[in-house]
């Protein structure tokens, strides 16, 4: 892929990359964890209530401590076991910004509502080249989000020694379902993965439609900006309207995206609903716009916010999300449309999205290598020196080259296959 084209079709990473790109990846990614606004103290609360469900009280409680002094959540992955490379890379590069801040935790919302086909492969494990999947093939198009415990039994002899042992070191059975066992199995491989840089950030890793749900929960029943458009049929058209042809939200001719949640239907597949009359409708589902039926909804995952409004939720708080090239392009975009859309309301001086960033470009630039392709947290759990070098590596490799980089093994690859660029993997 050319660089000048890849650019010249984005122009916010262009803005980041001529303002920051001769930065080392350190500082760069320092910059983003200094103290600042903090989160609202719901959505601290919220998301620690999400995180002690699954992980360790003891972070749970810092994690709600952290973001009410640096509002900075990683936004840019799937959730899924973190063995894609692009995604892992962007996560220990947001962690080293969280380390050398003095933070204790990588605070990592990751969007389960993807299929498990997707092509960063939530359907299983990837080591070393090689995919193993925990379900079968007839479940790919269901998505991660409220999908049930992986048959992991089946799979753990296919696996690496050093995987088994950290999947039972994880502790899987105390999970509820898949999401909560990536959630521990994550957790335990990252821990693993990082040993040897003495303190550096835990990383909570959960779904960001189990936080997103908690804050709407507490929204449809006040006040809110959320509330009223959502509830109120004049400000749920202007929204559609403002929204439309943002990427994450939905088109006006409804071929793509879904009006602000998701279905999900028996086989657990992703449906798109639209707004009709006070309802939203599609593939023989139908919710009312009222509080109890959304909120009913959300419980049973019969739906499940899409994209754009879980980042208008996270952005109302007051969060700082980092991503991809793709999320820098949009999000300022939806910021916008948002307050274009509650200005002069009673509810809009409520609003933390004022606060909140939407320059954290940090997932897609690569920085370490195994031969010619991006190391990712296998080769870091097999091979010490990848980890106790990242000081080094991270503080020598400036923000333009390690996107470059990504660009450059993106064009070796193109050369005996089709596939998207590196950078385009990273970002919801």
């Amino acid at each position: 892929m050319d660089p000048t084209q890849f650019l010249s079709e984005r122009p916010e990473l262009t803005r980041i990359l001529v303002a920051h790109g001769s930065r080392s990846l350190a500082d760069y990614a320092r910059d983003h964890f200094k103290p600042d606004h903090g989160a609202s103290q719901q959505a601290a609360r919220t998301i620690r209530q999400v995180a002690q469900k699954t992980l360790d009280p003891s972070i749970a409680d810092i994690l709600e401590r952290q973001l009410l002094t640096c509002s900075t959540i990683q936004t840019a992955d799937h959730h899924q076991p973190l063995f894609d490379a692009v995604l892992f890379q962007g996560d220990a590069l947001a962690a080293w910004g969280a380390f050398e801040a003095g933070l204790e935790i990588l605070p990592v919302l990751a969007f389960a509502g993807i299929p498990l086909d997707n092509e960063t492969y939530p359907r299983g494990f990837q080591w070393k080249g090689q995919r193993i999947p925990c379900f079968p093939n007839r479940m790919r198009r269901a998505v991660v989000w409220g999908l049930q415990r992986a048959p992991m039994a089946g799979s753990l002899h296919r696996l690496p020694k050093t995987l088994q042992a950290l999947i039972v070191k994880a502790n899987l059975d105390r999970a509820e379902d898949y999401a909560s066992e990536i959630s521990l199995l994550n957790q335990a491989c990252w821990s693993k993965a990082f040993a040897p840089i003495k303190g550096f950030p835990a990383i909570a890793y959960i779904p960001a439609e189990a936080a997103v749900e908690g804050l709407l929960r507490s929204a449809l029943h006040a006040q809110s900006a959320l509330a009223t458009m959502l509830l109120t049929p004049a400000l749920c058209e202007d929204a559609i309207a403002r929204f439309a042809g943002i990427p994450g939200a939905w088109t006006t001719d409804r071929t793509h995206g879904t009006h602000f949640f998701w279905g999900r239907n028996e086989q657990g597949r992703r449906v798109a609903l639209w707004h009709n009359k006070g309802h939203l409708e599609g593939a023989g589902i139908r919710v009312a716009l009222d509080p109890d039926t959304i909120v009913e909804g959300l419980s049973t995952k019969k739906i499940f916010p899409g994209l754009l409004l879980a980042f208008v939720t996270l952005l109302s708080h007051g969060l700082s999300c980092l991503g991809g090239h793709r999320q820098v392009e949009y999000l300022p975009r939806i910021r916008n449309a948002w307050r274009d859309h509650t200005h002069g309301s009673r509810n809009s001086t409520r609003c933390g999205s004022q606060h909140a960033r939407t320059d954290g470009f940090i997932t897609g630039p690569i920085f370490a290598t195994v031969g010619e392709r991006p190391a990712s947290m296998d080769d870091f759990l097999e091979c010490e020196t990848m980890c106790t070098g990242l000081r080094t590596t991270l503080r020598s490799t400036s923000l333009a080259m390690a996107s470059l980089k990504a660009l450059s093994l993106t064009r070796r690859k193109e050369s005996t296959t089709q596939s998207t660029s590196a950078l385009d993997q990273g970002s919801p």
